[in-house]
C-alpha cells in the first residue's frame, strides 16, 4: 500500500501544473505626461476589448502552465488597463467617444530571447484607427519556474508598452484634436 501512495505522489507532482498569474494593472505615469502635454478636452470612453480568434493567445509558458490574469478574462484585463490609462489622464467619460480594440495576438515566448509579442486594431465608435503591435523583451530563466514567473510578472509593462504606442500614435493624436 505504502508503495502505491509512493507512486501515485510521485505521478501527481510529475504531471500537476503551475499557476502563473500576472499582476493588476497600473496606468503609466508616462501616458499621463504625454497626454497632459496635448492639452484637450476630447472625452473617450472603451466599449469592448475582443480576441480574434481562440488562436490569437498564446499562453502557455514552457509545460508549466498558462500564464494567468487577475480577475478572468485577457479582454477584461486589456478594458480595465485602457479605462484605467484614460481615467488617469482625464480623457475618460462614459458615454462619449468609443474605443474598442480587437486584439489579433497575445503570445508569450519564455524561451530565449523571451518577450510578450501583443497585435490589435484600435477603433473609434466603430471605425478603423490603427494597428499597433509590440514586441517586449524580458529577462527568463533556465528553470520552467523562473522563466514563467518572469513572464507574469511582464504582463503589466507589456501592456503598458503596447498602449504608449498606441496613445503616443498620431491617430490617437488625431482623435483628440
Amino acid at each position: 500500500m505504502k508503495k502505491i501512495s509512493t507512486i501515485f505522489c510521485t505521478i501527481f507532482l510529475l504531471t500537476s501544473c503551475e499557476s502563473f498569474t500576472a499582476t493588476r494593472y497600473v496606468a503609466s505615469n508616462q501616458t499621463k505626461y504625454y497626454i497632459d502635454n496635448l492639452k484637450t478636452n476630447t472625452k473617450l470612453s472603451v466599449s469592448s476589448v475582443s480576441i480574434a480568434s481562440k488562436e490569437s493567445l498564446s499562453l502557455q509558458c514552457r509545460m508549466a502552465g498558462p500564464i494567468q490574469v487577475p480577475g478572468g478574462s485577457y479582454e477584461d484585463y486589456f478594458k480595465n488597463a485602457l479605462i484605467e490609462e484614460l481615467q488617469q489622464s482625464g480623457l475618460y467619460k462614459p458615454e462619449s467617444n468609443k474605443i474598442s480594440l480587437v486584439l489579433d495576438n497575445v503570445i508569450v515566448k519564455s524561451i530565449t530571447p523571451a518577450s510578450w509579442d501583443i497585435t490589435g486594431k484600435f477603433f473609434i465608435n466603430d471605425q478603423p484607427i490603427t494597428s499597433i503591435s509590440t514586441n517586449f523583451p524580458y529577462k527568463t530563466s533556465y528553470s520552467a519556474m523562473g522563466a514563467c514567473n518572469n513572464a507574469a510578472d511582464n504582463l503589466p509593462y507589456a501592456v503598458e508598452d503596447f498602449y504608449s504606442k498606441f496613445i503616443t500614435s498620431n491617430e490617437f493624436k488625431n482623435i483628440l484634436k
